[in-house]
């Protein structure tokens, strides 16, 4: 696995290098001066940058590698590369580096949006190169960013690298040992507590497996925010004293659950639930991590890179609850493709 990542990663390193390295080499008018434009005083790059441009010809001597300069160029690290995108280097994205991606699927996208790109694929790359363990990693996220910063430089090689260069997707798809760790449950209340509330509410005699993720099945799809379950409340009291009693634990779990018992007794939370028909008993509630946009964050929760996952044939998916594996939940396109998934 880690070997197919790598090599797609290789091929977009080469891409983006050269894509710069052409944009810089216009910049500072280099067939005009005669000087590569990484050793040009007015190339704009600091002090850092031209550190790492050193130790590039360092290295290349003490291997008694010719001093040229397109060798300076490929012993450049994808680090330098990436760096060039940072905060630091706003002035040089407004002088010339958004033309890197004039020619790509989107030519106003922002430095800020390639800065996270390059970020994760440097990430995914040193992850790669060194073997790291992946089973816990999210490769389809990971691989969808390499493929996406390769569209926005090139339509023609992104479409190339994740059509027919890369074989990763075959890889992963016959990954061995694939753990059933996500709990999918029904329901268009749910759902939309969930958007405002970090929780899933139920019956307190419901019984489910012990779990990693929980996804919603609504509208016919499961939704693409799988939300780690960061702890099971077998029976919650339903009530304000309750919530109060929460809000002033020690325990920031207990806080959390708290703040969504607050919020379920106000208006909002009252309307939206549907009035918490059948509290008296209480309920048994999944505290989960909150809903956000597309970026995965570093708390485990998953966003489905496909996004939703439709189901094509009659009848429902899920009518009580099942079990399915968030490694197939990933990549699939409908809920065909959850080889793993069982009642």
């Amino acid at each position: 696995m880690a070997a197919e990542c790598f090599a797609t990663i290789g091929h977009l390193e080469v891409l983006l290098r050269n894509a710069v390295d052409q944009v810089f080499k216009e910049y500072c008018k280099e067939d005009e001066r005669g000087i590569p434009w990484f050793l040009q005083l007015c190339s704009g790059l600091n002090d850092e940058d031209l550190a790492s441009i050193a130790g590039a010809r360092e290295q290349n001597a003490k291997a008694k590698r010719p001093d040229s300069r397109d060798r300076i160029i490929a012993t450049l690290t994808f680090g330098f590369w990436s760096h060039l995108f940072n905060a630091k280097h706003e002035e040089l994205w407004r002088q010339c580096l958004y033309k890197v991606f004039a020619q790509g699927i989107n030519p106003h996208v922002t430095r800020k949006t390639i800065a996270g790109l390059v970020e994760s694929v440097r990430i995914t790359r040193n992850r790669v190169a060194h073997q790291n363990f992946l089973k816990a990693f999210d490769i389809p996220k990971a691989m969808q960013d390499v493929f996406r910063l390769a569209y926005l430089i090139s339509p023609q090689y992104g479409e190339w690298l994740e059509r027919d260069a890369s074989r990763w997707r075959e890889v992963y798809d016959q990954c061995p040992q694939i753990d059933t760790d996500t709990l999918i449950v029904p329901g268009r209340v749910a759902w939309d507590i969930y958007q405002y509330q970090p929780i899933y509410v139920c019956k307190p005699e419901r019984f489910f497996r012990d779990m990693r993720y929980l996804a919603f099945y609504e509208n016919r799809s499961i939704r693409s925010q799988i939300p780690m379950i960061l702890r099971v409340f077998d029976q919650v009291p339903w009530n304000e004293e309750e919530a109060q009693r929460l809000c002033a634990s020690d325990d920031v779990m207990n806080r959390k659950l708290g703040h969504a018992l607050e919020w379920a007794f106000s208006s909002e939370g009252r309307e939206v639930a549907h009035g918490w028909a059948n509290s008296e008993n209480g309920y048994k509630v999944l505290l989960l991590t909150p809903c956000r946009g597309s970026k995965q964050g570093d708390d485990g929760h998953l966003v489905l890179p496909n996004g939703d996952i439709p189901h094509m044939r009659s009848g429902a998916y899920v009518q009580n609850h099942r079990y399915a594996s968030s490694h197939d939940l990933l990549v699939a396109r409908s809920t065909d493709d959850l080889r793993y998934s069982i009642n």
